[in-house]
């Protein structure tokens, strides 16, 4: 089915706290919109159901709703740059543009996607101009390192307004941690496997200065539930 840019095929939308990363425990809009360019094994969310199409009018109404006010926006997926066009003309038509977040595999984001030859590429200078704060949780070594160098390396962006967290266990498991601004450790069945995972990575955060982030959503509704 193509993309229609002035509409959003919505798996689901709940407002809950943020789990993860520099905004953890804030009260947040998730919407996670359906797609997704990559098919990982380990993920835990039911990006590829459609259970809902909201026009741009329908979204701008729903993140209008009072319960939400306050809350940052969390555009998530899936992948929600497939769906970027769509953000931008919900911004257009005067949407909520304020605490807008946007959390991307980062596949498709880098300094000048005609230089990368980057189909469907979007510049950071275009994603900043309707994106409040850029999360990129990014799924392969060479994703992590073009970010990295970008944003880190190259400083495109101010630190206030990115961050690249990964969830990890130091080992084999999103073992290209290095590149990461928060990390996270990897959550098990096993209580103690993971009690050691975090003192870990909490660990090798204080030796090399990187920010650690529990993972609050599994602290709170534990391993077995997914897509939170």
């Amino acid at each position: 089915m193509a993309m229609n840019d002035n509409e959003f095929l919505i798996s689901e939308i709940f407002h809950s706290i943020q789990g993860e990363g520099r905004y953890a425990g804030v009260p947040s809009v998730f919407i996670r919109l359906c797609r997704c360019n990559r098919q990982c094994s380990f993920c835990d969310t039911e990006f590829n159901t459609i259970n809902r199409k909201m026009t741009l009018e329908e979204m701008k109404d729903e993140l209008a709703k009072p319960e939400y006010r306050g809350a940052n926006v969390i555009w998530t997926g899936g992948e929600p740059t497939l769906h970027f066009e769509s953000i931008e003309n919900l911004k257009a038509i005067g949407g909520k543009i304020t605490n807008w977040h946007i959390e991307t595999d980062g596949d498709f984001i880098c300094k000048n996607p005609s230089e990368h030859n980057l189909q469907n590429g979007i510049s950071y200078d275009r994603l900043m101009e309707t994106i409040d704060y850029l999360v990129c949780s990014p799924k392969c070594e060479p994703t992590a390192k073009k970010v990295h160098n970008d944003l880190v390396i190259d400083g495109w962006l101010p630190e206030d307004e990115f961050e690249i967290k990964i969830v990890t266990d130091l080992d084999k498991t999103f073992a290209f941690y290095k590149y990461a601004t928060s990390l996270m450790p990897l959550s098990y069945d096993d209580p103690a496997k993971t009690y050691e995972t975090k003192l870990k990575v909490a660990e090798y955060c204080v030796k090399n200065n990187v920010r650690f982030c529990p993972r609050l959503q599994v602290d709170l509704w534990g391993f077995a539930k997914r897509g939170v």
